[in-house]
């Protein structure tokens, strides 16, 4: 600093070195500290940002591929979810391009699927295949897959086991309900047949429940107290009916006596009805 007000001294018009030093020292004091922090901020806030090119080809890609999971230090599980819920064109594609990468002994792939559904796109993919009157999607998927792990179906037994087991496990409120077994085999039906669909279900009901029980206590309501929730499996019903056959449900709010005309037709009583009433059956 001496040196540099030595310098400074003869080349400005200040009085003395003195002068010249005690700018310096404020300068040093108050000056640099500041830049330095702005200079370390700037570097905190600072963004990196890395681009990747798209791939020009499929070969790219696979080659791409290959270099990140081929490592014979361990293995790469790869997990492909939904397939059988894409489309026609998009299932076989996808298909084909895992085939690609079948021989990569570092790569493990784990597919969950509905054989049939892929079997179908298969078999519609290919115009040979259509006028073939053999199952050619079942050879194709032998030779795709090395091992095959068949999930048994659900009953609806299980599927109530099930559904009782989650409230229990949430502490539900719902197992307090006197009617909870006669609720349960209303909507846990024929037609839900895996725990998603049987967690749907009780869901459904649950807010069914709380609307009418709240509209009940509801002094301007029509309801009276205990009209509906004293009747909980006709609830059940109506949820079931509401969110597993819309079509029906909707029909049903626009005419009352559907259901009663339904029951004549089934109790063979048609000759009770009306021709546009039996054309509604």
């Amino acid at each position: 600093a001496t040196i540099l007000a030595v310098i400074l001294s003869k080349l400005l018009p200040f009085k003395s070195i003195s002068d010249v030093s005690s700018i310096i020292w404020i300068y040093c004091l108050f000056v640099i500290p500041s830049i330095i922090k702005f200079i370390v901020q700037v570097f905190r806030s600072a963004k990196v940002r890395i681009s990747y090119s798209k791939f020009d080809s499929d070969e790219q890609f696979e080659n791409e591929f290959i270099g990140m999971v081929e490592n014979k230090k361990c293995k790469k599980t790869i997990f492909v979810d939904d397939l059988d819920r894409c489309p026609i064109d998009k299932v076989v594609e996808t298909v084909e391009t895992i085939k690609t990468f079948l021989d990569i002994p570092s790569c493990v792939f784990i597919i969950a699927c509905d054989n049939e559904v892929i079997e179908q796109a298969i078999n519609e993919s290919n115009e040979i295949y259509k006028k073939s009157e053999e199952n050619n999607g079942v050879q194709y998927l032998e030779k795709f897959f090395q091992y095959t792990i068949t999930v048994p179906p659900f009953i609806r037994r299980d599927m109530r086991e099930y559904a009782e087991n989650i409230l229990k496990k949430e502490k539900s409120k719902l197992l307090e309900l006197p009617d909870i077994d006669d609720i349960l085999f209303v909507l846990i039906h024929g037609n839900v047949v895996n725990p998603r669909k049987a967690i749907v279900s009780i869901n459904s009901f649950v807010s069914d429940y709380l609307v009418v029980k709240e509209r009940e206590q509801d002094p301007n309501s029509k309801l009276n107290l205990g009209m509906i929730t004293r009747h909980l499996p006709a609830l059940a019903k109506t949820t079931v009916l509401k969110h597993d056959y819309p079509e029906f449900y909707s029909d049903l709010e626009k005419n009352k006596d559907l259901i009663k005309w339904m029951t004549a037709c089934i109790n063979g009583e048609e000759e009770l009805l009306e021709p546009y009433q039996k054309e509604k059956c």
